[in-house]
């Protein structure tokens, strides 16, 4: 199981909405993941190897992006740019678009949701497209913890496992925005 928690960062502003956490595999150190929060882009590392989510258009006729297709087509969805996974050669890995409140994810063919569960539960959990059985989690086991937890299958790849933490990541921050204008 993959964990995340926080990492040092530098000091030049109290105000920087960067995060930097530190990758680990069974508390052994893998990696390191920075990115603004609310931003359509960060970037990590896995093994030494470079690896950045950015927001952009899906190529059509991609294999990727069509998958993505079928699997959003007929859904109500936000006008949204996909989500990318991207190695250091410009290679997509996996795709992500948001529908309503949640992440449909395709990797390596396969094609996932990723949604909470519930208001009260923290971590999301992660659904193949055609079944109600979750496979895993990512977040906070609990509202008291610091730690992040990918819980994930071991056939999901580490950096696939990443990328579904910074789309939890990316959802729960426009929770808590959509929080503070309801609030106002």
């Amino acid at each position: 199981m993959l964990t995340a928690r926080g990492a040092k960062r530098d000091t030049t502003s109290r105000f920087k909405l960067d995060r930097c956490l530190d990758i680990l595999d069974d508390g052994k150190p893998i990696g390191q993941l920075a990115c603004d929060l609310g931003s359509t882009q960060a970037a990590f590392t896995i093994d030494d190897q470079s690896y950045t989510m950015e927001a952009m258009e899906a190529q059509p006729g991609e294999p990727l992006a069509e998958l993505l297709r079928q699997n959003t087509e007929g859904r109500a969805k936000l006008a949204s740019k996909a989500f990318a996974l991207k190695d250091s050669t410009g290679q997509t890995l996996a795709l992500a678009k948001q529908v309503k409140s949640s992440f449909v994810v395709v990797h390596a063919g396969n094609a996932f949701v990723l949604r909470k569960a519930s208001l009260f539960s923290p971590p999301y959990l992660l659904y193949r497209t055609d079944n109600d059985q979750p496979l895993g989690s990512v977040g906070q086991k609990s509202f008291f913890n610091r730690t992040l937890h990918m819980d994930l299958p071991a056939e999901l790849a580490a950096t696939c496992q990443v990328f579904l933490l910074m789309l939890a990541l990316q959802l729960a921050t426009q929770r808590a925005a959509n929080n503070v204008n309801n609030y106002n």
